[in-house]
């Protein structure tokens, strides 16, 4: 891809409309001075100290998180605690700019909360420690995706893209049950057009009429329960593709990604990492990347280009979850001499 060409498809992020249906966290921070660690009077143990905290919106929050900051206009459905990490989350997408107005409020279940204390050293490098996580592993009741189902269905003629996450380790615990996915097969025969993209830590195989970006273990995950799993990466995203009647994006690691279209398959190498990096989040970039880029106008294989840039800035931040700007996005490719001339 050229200069002209990228900055052409960045350009006409601004203005588009994607969907973000799935299991929204907050990410809070706690920021550990060392220096000060102090002794417990009382069990002995050291009492670290945090001497700030930050938060911000996760899982399917990065992904809006990342879609805002590339420009897009972002809709966001999912379900929240009515708690204080609940405000905190809401505050969090309103802050970034996003239309958080579909998201369900309920008294039923905490809010899912990713706790990340992180220790900043005297050097300035930054080590975190053990998470703790809080979240609800009951089944999530069915009249909540029931409404947000109605909700994308309303949504589909008016936007440009969907993006699903299903973030929730436990089965049935998420937004993204039996009557997401009803909704989804609707959908997708009522507006073939529409872009519409899926990820899931656990239950990728599940998905049907919508590009799966799963890594290489996820991808082989779901096609266990049909047949053994092909070792090769290229008949592997094949069969996928074929599973879920669409495109499918796997991603590599540090390698890339790999696209599966019409019958052809593409190779995307990931840019190379030359600083401390923070891979966290750098999948809910690559998906923000490609759901954004095919709704302004790029193809799959241009899509997965710039996935590898914005992925490329926002692992290079630290202690946070990052984002990419188009100016962020058109520095690192010229940096790295990824524009063609």
């Amino acid at each position: 891809m050229n200069r002209k060409r990228l900055a052409t498809i960045l350009d006409a992020f601004k203005g588009v409309r994607i969907a973000v249906c799935g299991d929204f966290f907050l990410d809070r921070y706690l920021w550990i001075d060392p220096a000060r660690a102090e002794i417990s009077v009382e069990t002995g143990l050291v009492a670290h100290q945090v001497t700030h905290q930050t938060s911000a919106p996760g899982a399917a929050g990065t992904v809006a998180a990342n879609l805002a900051a590339l420009g897009a206009h972002v809709v966001c459905l999912g379900v929240v605690g009515d708690d204080g990490d609940g405000y905190m989350l809401r505050q969090g997408l309103h802050a970034i700019g996003v239309d958080e107005n579909l998201m369900i409020l309920t008294p039923e279940r905490p809010t899912a909360t990713y706790t990340k204390p992180v220790i900043r050293q005297p050097d300035n490098t930054v080590v975190e420690r053990e998470r703790l996580d809080i979240r609800s592993r009951e089944p999530l009741p069915s009249r909540y995706t029931m409404q947000l189902a109605d909700h994308l269905e309303t949504l589909a003629p008016r936007i440009d893209a969907i993006v699903y996450a299903d973030q929730m380790p436990e089965h049935g615990a998420g937004v993204v049950d039996a009557h997401i996915h009803a909704a989804i097969e609707r959908i997708a025969a009522a507006h073939p057009q529409l872009a519409m993209y899926a990820d899931s830590r656990q239950r990728i195989g599940l998905f049907r009429d919508v590009v799966i970006k799963p890594n290489i273990h996820e991808a082989r995950a779901a096609l266990s329960g049909a047949t053994a799993a092909p070792s090769d990466n290229d008949v592997l995203v094949r069969l996928l593709a074929e599973q879920t009647r669409r495109p499918v994006v796997m991603t590599l690691g540090p390698a890339g990604v790999l696209v599966y279209e019409n019958g052809a398959t593409t190779h995307i190498s990931g840019v190379p990492v030359d600083c401390p990096i923070d891979v966290v989040g750098a999948g809910d970039s690559v998906m923000a990347a490609l759901a954004v880029s095919t709704a302004a106008g790029a193809t799959l294989v241009e899509a997965a280009e710039i996935a590898m840039l914005v992925a490329a800035v926002t692992i290079r931040k630290l202690g946070t979850t990052g984002t990419a700007t188009p100016a962020e996005i058109l520095d690192i490719a010229q940096r790295y001499d990824r524009l063609d001339a």
